[in-house]
């Protein structure tokens, strides 16, 4: 059984000793709640979501079902979800990249991250760890930088594809140092790692990096959280090492459909924040390197509308494209 399996079990099975909270709006919900998440079984935003589901199913009193519609770097899922009735029966697990990356990325999309949803709260963040190879003889951020800048464009990162949150981050980077690094992409997170370890690239951001550092598999030199992370507090932040300023964490929040009436979104929102924060929640997103949020909903457009400013600099000023 892996890790992420016994999490959700664990997660479940103490949440399913308490007694559901059944203080509705008008009867809402009377029918099951879907949250659509786009990545298939066991990926990303589907762990996410349904570490949330358990215990909203609790509060609320009704099934609450993981859709998976992977597909169109996340996309399909925001579309859906934007289309869908604006009842508040069904929702979207969206990420940095489905709300705030992607309008940078494409041209062209069939979905408004700010006009087509009603905000609900950002459950949880996941700050990434920057790591270099054993093979690269730097212990913190300052020797990498200057490093990299002895040797311009010699130095590989990997990434798990074009326009992901560790691309974007080592792209911010490169940008605030003045390197200059060479990108290699893969097609999933665990490849992109353990292309690092294997020193088939020299340094990588990745949120899956705290085993590998504490085995010395890789070399860990900081985290892009802002302060310290309880998740790695032996660890400096990016911003401690000579880049005040710097962060970057890959998020997850839940939304409805706009038009969804106010007071279901204040109702979904209430108990989005009482479920993110009991502490078994919170221990089950501890596990999988995630860091509970819970925010209200003018809180979560606000981080929308400001990392959405934040990438599109970064993806403009670096020329990233979709492929």
């Amino acid at each position: 059984m892996t890790t992420g399996r016994r999490v959700l079990l664990g997660a479940g099975a103490a949440l399913a000793l308490r007694r559901p909270a059944l203080a509705q709006v008008g009867g809402f919900p009377d029918r099951p709640i879907r949250i659509v998440v786009p990545h298939g079984p066991g990926g990303a935003s589907d762990t996410w979501g349904r570490l949330i589901a358990e215990p909203l199913r609790a509060l609320l009193g009704q099934p609450v079902l993981i859709e998976n519609k992977p597909g169109a770097s996340t996309m399909l899922a925001a579309e859906t979800v934007a289309r869908a009735r604006p009842d508040g029966l069904t929702l979207l697990m969206g990420s940095v990249t489905t709300l705030s990356i992607n309008p940078g990325i494409f041209r062209s999309m069939r979905y408004d991250p700010m006009r087509d949803f009603a905000p609900l709260s950002l459950v949880a963040s996941a700050p990434m760890a920057l790591a270099v190879s054993n093979g690269v003889p730097v212990r913190s951020v300052q020797e990498l930088v200057a490093y990299a800048k002895e040797r311009p464009g010699q130095l590989n990162y990997g990434s798990p594809g074009i326009g992901t949150s560790p691309h974007l981050t080592a792209a911010l980077f490169a940008s605030m140092t003045g390197t200059r690094f060479v990108h290699v992409p893969y097609r999933q997170s665990s490849e992109a790692e353990l292309a690092l370890i294997q020193q088939e690239v020299q340094l990588a951001f990745s949120g899956g990096f705290i085993p590998a550092i504490r085995a010395d598999r890789v070399r860990g030199l900081a985290m892009t959280s802002p302060q310290r992370s309880a998740l790695a507090p032996e660890l400096p932040t990016v911003a401690e090492g000579g880049l005040p300023g710097f962060e970057s964490a890959v998020w997850n929040g839940l939304l409805a459909p706009a038009g969804t009436p106010p007071e279901i979104v204040s109702l979904l929102s209430r108990r989005i924040v009482e479920a993110a924060r009991r502490p078994e929640t919170a221990q089950a997103y501890a596990l999988i390197g995630a860091e509970v949020v819970a925010s209200d909903p003018a809180e979560f457009a606000e981080t929308i509308g400001r990392e959405t400013v934040k990438w599109g600099r970064v993806i403009r000023e670096a020329g990233i494209e979709a492929s």
